[in-house]
């Protein structure tokens, strides 16, 4: 019971996981689509994840996302 009312009151959301792996493996995407320098498919899948509200930024030790 504890589990089903966290979930409805949003204490425990597992779709803010299942949207975090998703892009995550967007943002692995993007990286390989870099390595081949594929900057149509990097540039697009940056852009729909910034319409979706999350910023990427690239970095030395790999790229960083932040929701806005």
């Amino acid at each position: 019971m504890l589990m089903e009312l966290s979930t409805v009151l949003g204490l425990l959301d597992k779709k803010e996981e299942s949207l975090d792996a998703e892009i995550e493996a967007l943002i692995e995407e993007r990286q390989k689509a870099r390595k081949e320098k594929n900057w149509a498919l990097s540039d697009k899948i940056r852009d729909d994840l910034k319409a979706q509200g999350i910023i990427l930024e690239d970095t030395p030790q790999g790229v960083k996302w932040k929701r806005v």
